[in-house]
């Protein structure tokens, strides 16, 4: 042990309450509205959203998915992903089944403009990467300071 004391702080470990009721509301009453009419429930994937200077980042969870199977499109302001995580062996008997089957939608609106041609989405280990370029206009410039004369 290295002899430094690490003070526990829950505020930084736990969930917030705000997130907590956005993240139940989600999966009651939205995941469950949008499903579709044969009362299929939509899953929800989790997703993280980063940004820097250059671009944005999605990083969403779907695991067991087809790529075959994902839809990214760019519309106006928002990245929307679609796709479905296909169903495992209906012929067993099945004991326990709490991994995600059936189809997810997830719409991102974006507060900057994105180059659509130089976007990127990869897939690996479950985890979908959308890379996204902001437009150059949208990029911080440096701008050069002359003295006066």
């Amino acid at each position: 042990m290295n002899g430094r004391l690490t003070v526990w702080d829950p505020a930084r470990e736990v969930m917030t309450l705000r997130d907590a009721m956005n993240r139940l509301f989600q999966d009651s009453f939205v995941a469950a509205a949008a499903g579709d009419m044969a009362g299929e429930r939509m899953l929800y994937p989790y997703a993280d959203v980063s940004e820097s200077e250059d671009e944005v980042t999605i990083e969403m969870a779907v695991p067991g998915a087809n790529t075959d199977l994902i839809d990214v499109t760019y519309e106006q302001d928002s990245v929307v992903v679609r796709g479905e995580i296909p169903a495992r062996d209906e012929e067993r008997t099945w004991i326990l089944r709490e991994r995600p089957r059936g189809r997810f939608e997830r719409r991102f609106t974006l507060n900057v403009p994105i180059n659509g041609e130089k976007a990127d989405a990869s897939y690996r280990n479950g985890i979908l990467v959308l890379t996204l370029p902001k437009r150059d206009e949208v990029k911080p410039r440096k701008i050069e300071v002359h003295a006066s004369k």
